[in-house]
């Protein structure tokens, strides 16, 4: 058999990767499947893109996808510590770990479900007008353990007020 032959199995008619990139786009399996390797080395190698391509043999032609790594800011932390960030011309917010709210991140989805995403902090591009005070601890943010630590004492209980109003307010309803 030839490397290039389609290898369809008759009984489960198994689409090939690029069959499947035709028909269901970035929603295919095969897509998803290497989009996160495409990601996990765009942040190896710091590059604010990457490309996902797949060949199909059949049309001898290339199926591209450029894939970016995404930046936004944080509208509301919700409990506990799931930044919500917004993306420019997504409809879909991100659940982005570590962040105040206004701040403006650079991050990388890893995951990716029908109603919501994951992502992954990768750096702080803008502060938040939330944060007035210094760097208290010196491994701050590597442990995660005062994550608040540079907005002012009343905007953390504001913050967490909000919070645990909003756990209530779910559980009552």
């Amino acid at each position: 058999m030839n490397i290039d032959e389609t290898v369809t199995d008759p009984v489960f008619a198994v689409p090939t990767a690029a069959e499947d990139v035709k028909l269901n786009g970035r929603e295919s399996e095969t897509y998803k499947r290497y989009w996160g390797q495409v990601q996990h080395q765009m942040l190896v190698a710091e590059a604010p893109r990457g490309y996902l391509v797949f060949y199909d043999h059949t049309a001898n032609d290339l199926i591209t996808f450029e894939i970016e790594r995404d930046e936004g800011f944080i509208e509301k932390v919700e409990f506990p510590n799931k930044g919500i960030v917004s993306v420019e011309g997504e409809e879909k917010k991100v659940i982005v770990k570590n962040g105040i709210p206004g701040q403006k991140v650079r991050f990388m989805i890893n995951k990716k479900r029908k109603n919501k995403a994951e992502g992954r902090l990768l750096e702080t591009l803008e502060k938040s007008p939330l944060e007035t005070r210094e760097l208290v601890c010196s491994i701050f943010p590597a442990c995660g353990g005062c994550m608040y630590q540079t907005m002012s004492y009343e905007a953390q209980l504001e913050m967490k007020a909000a919070q645990i109003k909003s756990l209530i307010d779910e559980a009552v309803i």
